[in-house]
């Protein structure tokens, strides 16, 4: 986002919440195509993955991190969620856990720590 130091009025059109509305007329196509390898009936196969368009009519974010499922696709974030979760079943507070996560070199903010066991099952 960037702002005009005299008015202070956003100036940048880039919003996070219009992504999706914006990518519905995107131009961008891909194919995933499966083809069988080895002998006939060995069930071998592999994929290929082509761009058929690598044009978008948006701009893309910079950095694809700022989404969660993003996030929640890395190795880190699955790490910190496995240590944190036992502590906020024990109803440790955010702050004696980021101690704990910044010793590890791990980081989860305060909204996802907090949201934990509404997603998990109490056992």
């Amino acid at each position: 986002m960037q702002r005009d130091p005299e008015s202070k009025q956003i100036v940048s059109n880039r919003q996070k919440e219009k992504t999706s509305q914006n990518a519905r007329g995107c131009d961008w196509e891909m194919y995933w195509s499966v083809r069988s390898v080895g002998k006939r009936g060995s069930g071998q196969v592999t994929g290929q993955l082509g761009i058929t368009r690598d044009t978008h009519n948006y701009i893309l974010a910079p950095n694809p991190f700022i989404y969660k499922v993003y996030q929640k696709a890395t190795s880190q974030y699955k790490k910190a969620v496995d240590l944190t979760l036992g502590y906020r079943l024990a109803h440790q507070s955010y702050s004696a856990m980021r101690r704990v996560l910044d010793s590890s070199g791990l980081s989860i903010d305060r909204k996802t720590y907090y949201n934990l066991v509404r997603r998990k099952p109490l056992e």
